[in-house]
C-alpha cells in the first residue's frame, strides 16, 4: 500500500512538473512553431521578435512578424507587422461560433 501512495505522488509531482514547464515555455514554443510553419508553408523565410500568450485572458499578443519575399522580387519583405493582439473569448472555444472580441494591427 505504502508503495501505491509513493508512486501516485510521484505521477503527481511529474504531470505538475511538466504542465508548469510547458506553461513556462509557451512562449518560446509557439514562436518556434510560428517560424518555423511559416518558413515552411510559404517556402521564404519568416522571423518573429516575440509572442506573449494568456491562455486564461484568452489572448495573443505578437511583436515584429516578417515575412520575406520570394527571390526576384524588389522588396526583401513581403509583409511586416509591428504589432498585433487577437482576443477570443474562451467560453466560445468550445461552441460552434468562435467570438473574437479583439483584433488589433499596427
Amino acid at each position: 500500500m505504502k508503495t501505491l501512495v509513493k508512486v501516485l505522488i510521484a505521477l503527481v509531482v511529474i504531470v505538475v512538473a511538466v504542465v508548469a514547464g510547458t506553461l513556462f515555455y509557451v512562449d518560446t514554443l509557439a514562436k518556434k512553431a510560428i517560424e518555423y510553419g511559416g518558413t515552411e508553408a510559404l517556402g521564404v523565410a519568416t522571423r518573429l521578435d516575440r509572442i506573449s500568450l494568456s491562455f486564461l485572458g484568452g489572448q495573443a499578443d505578437l511583436n515584429r512578424l516578417e515575412i520575406a519575399n520570394p527571390q526576384g522580387f524588389s522588396s526583401q519583405q513581403f509583409f511586416v507587422l509591428g504589432e498585433g493582439r487577437v482576443a477570443v473569448s474562451p467560453g466560445s472555444l468550445l461552441d460552434d461560433t468562435l467570438v473574437i472580441p479583439d483584433i488589433r494591427l499596427a
